[in-house]
């Protein structure tokens, strides 16, 4: 089997709980194995295929508590579809795992997804704090040439809301900064050690491309997140174009194309044997795969069963409808046979009186019959 696909049998109609959990776990590490040009094909396909397809684990997430409380909080203040956000909780509860840094999100609008990230951090433990980049007063200038969006455009964010909001709900590790990319990003970066997770969210050529350009030197070493929001979008030609340059210029593939646009900066960097028995890890994922392409097995074999079942439920039902309607169509005969009888009994009392009436020799009762046979014959 395709060991993209194998892998996919682990977290296939998995509900929520530990084995989903461990299993997503384990295909966020880093092996020889799932590192192809650069990014962790895996685990892409992974995020990717469970948060789109009908048979995967968005639903699972959707009950993580973590995930809940972090949803709820978001909602009302961010733009960012759902399926996203749950795609950003992903890669920080299992792509992060063990990754000491701090999350930068360039375009914040209201600060809703920040706020997420900020929490879903707090809940999981992580020591990372979240920085959140906006003019918080609308879009800067853009590239006419290249660029729907126009200045001004999502000019309803507020900042003083948002600092509410985070002093309310004691969100301390998410840090609102406002101000043009270029004027606050740089003696941000410089601060900061390493940026595990870049969400780049600003829709417009100029943004992006300048995000990226000033993101990319302070990407942790063992291979930072650079999670793109808009370049997929219709009315975001402009962000992709840059997303395009940036590719043109360090030769980056893609590890994740769905909901988020993702790239990993630098490549990620393979557990080193001192700490992490490859082999073993193999050994034991082809394990939890053969359990997992059994438990399918059986699964559908339970599901043909269920649906058998229900078959023979409704042939069930059917034979009643047709017991009942035979049932009522016997009344029906048996009593057309009544009629039937009583019909032949008054033919045969008719014909008795008739033979008598013929074998009479009383002029009365004969008289009629008589003129009759007169007028019939003639004489």
């Amino acid at each position: 089997m395709n060991s993209h696909l194998a892998a996919i049998s682990l977290v296939r109609n998995q509900s929520y709980g530990p084995a989903l959990d461990r299993a997503l776990a384990r295909l966020h590490i880093n092996t020889s194995k799932n590192i192809v040009a650069g990014r962790n094909v895996t685990a892409g396909y992974i995020r990717s295929w469970g948060l789109s397809e009908e048979d995967g684990f968005a639903r699972a997430i959707a009950q993580d508590p973590v995930y809940q409380e972090s949803m709820e909080l978001a909602r009302g203040l961010t733009l960012v579809a759902e399926h996203k956000l749950m795609n950003l909780f992903l890669i920080m509860k299992y792509g992060l795992a063990g990754a000491d840094g701090d999350i930068v999100e360039f375009g914040s609008y209201k600060g809703g997804s920040a706020v997420f990230m900020a929490n879903v951090a707090r809940r999981l433990g992580m020591k990372a704090r979240i920085y959140a980049l906006d003019t918080f007063a609308g879009m800067p200038e853009t590239d006419q040439e290249r660029d729907l969006h126009i200045a001004g455009d999502f000019n309803d964010a507020s900042l003083v809301k948002l600092r509410a909001f985070v002093e309310e709900h004691q969100l301390t590790n998410l840090t609102p900064v406002q101000g043009l990319f270029e004027d606050t990003a740089p003696a941000l970066l410089e601060k900061i050690s390493a940026v595990t997770l870049a969400h780049i969210d600003c829709d417009i050529y100029p943004a992006v491309k300048f995000a990226v350009a000033a993101v990319r030197p302070k990407m942790h070493p063992a291979g930072g997140y650079l999670a793109f929001d808009d370049p997929l979008q219709a009315t975001c030609l402009g962000a992709l174009e840059a997303v395009e340059d940036m590719i043109q210029t360090i030769g980056l593939h893609a590890e994740q194309a769905y909901p988020h646009l993702v790239y990993r900066y630098p490549a990620p960097m393979v557990r080193s044997t001192d700490e992490f028995d490859e082999e073993a890890f193999e050994t034991a994922m082809s394990k939890e795969i053969e359990l997992a392409e059994a438990r399918a097995h059986i699964g559908k074999i339970e599901s043909d069963l269920r649906s058998k079942t229900e078959m023979l439920g409704d042939v069930n039902k059917q034979l009643k409808v047709l017991g009942g309607q035979f049932a009522e169509t016997s009344q029906r005969l048996l009593a057309m046979e009544e009629q039937l009888h009583i019909r032949d009994m008054r033919v045969d009392e008719l014909q008795e009186r008739l033979s008598k009436l013929h074998a009479s020799t009383s002029w009365r009762v004969t008289a009629p019959l008589r003129k009759l046979k007169t007028a019939l014959t003639g004489r």
